[in-house]
């Protein structure tokens, strides 16, 4: 995507891109999976009722679809024993968090709450990830930005500086990202995240010389 060796927002924020659990999902068949991811996403950010059931729809559609899929592939690699497992599951959830169409989705509710509580810096970073994620780094950068200036604190602990890195780096503006990386190694309050920022901050600077 674009070029970029990192496809997901330094800030990592998958598990609030759609709600997901990836590791607390106890089955794997096709329904278990879509009411729990769908419940999951109803926890964390309540949005218009037509909307959700919107996002519901498609979740659930595009889940049995993915689930679908990967069935076929596994059997065809002689993997039919381990559709049942764990590897499965997670295989089905780290795919249906990256598309296209569930991402807008997403985009779309997290829109609709900003519209209703627009000084939310976690709803902004989420903005923000969603947007790089779809390809949109410019756009992606400027919700960052506005989620720094709706609490800097917070929005620096929750990775958003991280996530101003990638947009910078999509953008070509390595020095920018370069400094946003280092600040993120700073202030985000995740060690793995910081640990996985670092990395990028390593090959970015490798790659630069």
């Amino acid at each position: 995507m674009m070029g970029l060796k990192f496809p997901l927002p330094a800030c990592r924020l998958t598990a609030v891109l759609i709600g997901l659990a990836f590791l607390t999902l106890g089955g794997c068949g096709q329904n278990n999976i879509a009411d729990q991811a769908v419940q999951q996403t109803g926890q964390q950010n309540a949005a218009p009722a037509a909307e959700q059931s919107r996002f519901e729809k498609l979740l659930r559609q595009r889940q049995v679809e993915i689930t679908r899929q990967v069935m076929t592939e596994w059997n065809l690699a002689g993997r039919a024993q381990d559709t049942n497992g764990a590897d499965f599951v997670n295989e089905v959830m780290r795919r249906t968090a990256m598309d296209p169409l569930v991402l807008e989705a997403r985009l779309a509710i997290t829109q609709s709450s900003l519209n209703k509580e627009n000084s939310n810096y976690q709803l902004l970073a989420e903005k923000g990830a969603l947007l790089f994620v779809l390809g949109r780094p410019q756009e992606a950068l400027a919700a960052f930005e506005q989620s720094l200036k709706t609490d800097r604190e917070n929005a620096l602990a929750f990775g958003a500086a991280g996530g101003m890195a990638d947009a910078f780096r999509a953008m070509g503006r390595f020095d920018e990202a370069i400094e946003h990386y280092e600040m993120d190694i700073k202030f985000n309050a995740d060690e793995n995240q910081r640990a996985q920022t670092q990395y990028a901050l390593t090959r970015l600077k490798k790659n630069k010389k």
